[in-house]
């Protein structure tokens, strides 16, 4: 077929518009309907790299646009992408790993905890992945060579060898199980996702999942439950005329079983599990429960299991009539040993515990921290919830947890906010021998940061450039200026000249900052380095003061390539931004385009350097103005009108 514009294709997906906005210019060059395993295949063309959790997202949004709730249909994106010369295989590769691990954590959990625990270096066009040194490391060699050979060669068209290097296994201490329980949140979301639309297939495999994967060998006949046994053990009797629900369960020849036959064996540490381990006991502590009632009248109750170092899921289907049963017997904040089949799950794409052989109530194996030194201290720097981003543990239970280690105060820290305040004095009564102690993490504002930078104490009556820059990130030390804009203007406010350069990066612009500035790698790969464009800069530059709108920015970049290329910096730099904070208070907001609206000014095309560059300085000529009508001449009484300025800090 003739390639055409993804959206145009596809019409009627629904999709967010960060998702959306990758496939705006991608090319569908063939879509193919593969009957035998019902697989609609989408080739596509792109000239920039898509995250593949990206195109993860468009399959199942194009799925649902086309086949609805069928899940027997699948949809596949098979991605050609046709790069800039400025992607070699170190720049391609370190962009684009985190979408290898994300491809391979949805088609082979056991490669991608193989790649993730190891390393990867680049050297004369050889790829070399460290991995940690085992016996199935060693038997998956080939498959994970070739897995990294294809995707370089189909996708991006480049001839890469694969060398594999063994290193040795890391052995990681298990830190104390209460600190590790306030130190980390497990999240229900992180460990149980199961696709909504699953039941057709569910119901096609019936109960088999729940099956035993090993057939017990024959028991002997039933006999009456001791009473010992019957103290651990419930069980349920039909009894039609009383309408009790039933749960009926062949004996165990573990009594103290709550579902299946036994669970003997060695348990595994959780964060140890691989696909495809036919018999495996794991041992935790129920964290969430999940219901789901299939058309068939049967239940789907997947439970989430830690062992306070990892997270698995496990899964059972139960009867209507057997759930509240088997929820009575598996609750959750309970401990269980759990043994089955560990592998692949084709709806939540992750690791799972399936064809349950055994659950086994246990007791409860963590230990609780004790303080038993002889004098207390006090935890002078705690963070609680409130702490947004930082911290995930009550004031309450950290108080509870002070008292009962025998601690007589404890201090309150949080990051600039004092909600856990009241909180914490309802945690303490009047006669308790324990002390709150109020606080926060207050924020220092510079009030002492001047409206000019770097004066050199000149008269306001001078040349000025006001410049602007495009850029590959934000940070000055590791990103790469692209384009540089500027206007020369004398004391009257008329242009006397413009410099306009793109700067070859040297490595591939970001897609987002493509999107944003309209910059390609094609329209930089033939300019000058920065080594030749920046000298030009300082020249066309020379005996004026330096504008931009927010000029830290723009002046850190600047400075930062001057110094790295031994050039000479002694400029005074003013911000328009900041200006504006005084000359214009009642604005609110001072971003460009704001400030275009207020003055009137039109900007042809944001974020480029050299329409930037050419609206600030019609703006700058404006607040100059309103600068001169305060009686301001020089730049040391522009900081003076700043120093007390509460819009200013």
């Amino acid at each position: 077929m003739e390639a055409r514009k993804f959206l145009d294709v596809f019409t009627d997906i629904e999709i967010n518009n960060k998702i959306r906005d990758y496939f705006l210019d991608v090319d569908v060059t063939r879509v193919l309907m593969r009957n035998k395993d019902m697989t609609c295949l989408i080739y596509i063309e792109s000239k920039h790299l898509i995250p593949k959790e990206m195109i993860f997202s468009m399959e199942e949004a194009v799925r649902l646009s086309l086949f609805g709730m069928n899940e027997r249909v699948h949809v596949t994106i098979l991605e050609r992408y046709i790069l800039s010369d400025l992607y070699n295989l170190e720049t391609l590769t370190e962009t684009y790993f985190s979408s290898f691990l994300e491809e391979l954590s949805h088609y082979n959990h056991t490669l991608y905890r193989m790649i993730k625990r190891g390393s990867y270096s680049i050297s004369e066009g050889i790829l070399t992945l460290s991995l940690e040194d085992s016996l199935l490391a060693h038997d998956r060699e080939g498959e994970i060579i070739k897995y990294f050979a294809t995707i370089y060669a189909e996708r991006f068209g480049m001839n890469v060898g694969i060398a594999i290097k063994y290193i040795e296994k890391k052995t990681v201490k298990r830190p104390d199980l209460e600190e590790e329980m306030l130190r980390r949140a497990y999240s229900y979301d992180d460990v149980v996702s199961y696709n909504e639309g699953a039941e057709d297939a569910i119901e096609e495999q019936g109960e088999s999942a729940a099956k035993p994967a090993v057939k017990p060998a024959a028991k002997p006949a039933a006999k009456k439950p001791s009473a010992d046994a019957s103290k651990n053990k419930k069980y349920y009797n039909r009894d039609q005329n009383a309408g009790n629900k039933k749960f009926s369960r062949k004996p165990s020849d573990d009594p103290d079983c709550v579902y299946g036959y036994e669970v003997e064996g060695e348990c595994t540490p959780i964060n140890q599990l691989e696909d495809h381990m036919d018999s495996v006991c794991i041992k935790g502590q129920i964290s969430a429960i999940e219901e789901k009632q299939l058309k068939s009248g049967k239940w789907i109750i997947s439970f989430a299991i830690t062992d306070f170092i990892d997270s698995i899921c496990f899964k059972l289907f139960v009867k209507d009539e057997d759930k509240d049963a088997t929820l009575e017997e598996i609750h959750q904040g309970g401990f269980y040993k759990v043994k089955g089949k560990c592998e692949m799950d084709d709806f939540a794409k992750e690791l799972t515990i399936t064809r349950i052989r055994g659950i086994k109530p246990i007791p409860d194996f963590t230990t609780s921290r004790k303080d038993e030194y002889p004098e207390k201290r006090v935890e002078l720097h705690l963070h609680t919830v409130f702490s947004e981003s930082d911290a995930v543990t009550d004031i309450d239970k950290m108080i509870k947890r002070a008292k009962a280690w025998g601690h007589k105060a404890i201090a309150i820290t949080d990051h600039g906010v004092a909600q856990a305040f009241p909180v914490a004095n309802h945690c303490v009564t009047k006669d308790e021998d324990f002390k709150i102690i109020y606080g926060l993490e207050g924020y220092f504002v510079d009030d002492l940061k001047t409206l000019v930078l770097d004066s050199d104490h000149q008269n306001l009556d001078s040349d000025y450039v006001v410049f602007d820059i495009e850029t590959t990130g934000i940070g000055a030390t590791r990103c790469k200026i692209i384009e540089i804009g500027a206007v020369r203007i004398n004391k009257e406010g008329e242009v006397t000249g413009r410099f306009s350069e793109f700067i070859n990066p040297g490595v591939p612009i970001p897609y987002k900052i493509q999107q944003l500035t309209s910059i390609t790698d094609e329209m930089v790969k033939n300019a000058p380095p920065v080594e030749e464009i920046l000298p030009k800069f300082f020249e066309f530059s020379e005996g004026a003061m330096l504008v931009a709108h927010n000029a830290n920015f723009d002046t850190s970049f600047i400075k930062e390539n001057a110094k790295r290329l031994g050039l000479n910096y002694n400029f005074t730099a003013l911000d328009t931004m900041t200006l504006a904070y005084i000359m214009i208070p009642e604005l609110g907001r001072y971003n460009l385009d704001r400030l275009c609206k207020y003055f009137g000014v039109v900007n042809a095309h944001h974020h480029r350097a050299c329409d930037d560059a050419d609206v600030t300085a019609k703006i700058f000529v404006k607040l100059l103005q309103m600068i001169r009508n305060k009686g301001i001449n020089t730049v040391d009484e522009l900081n003076e009108i700043g120093k007390d300025n509460a819009d200013a800090i």
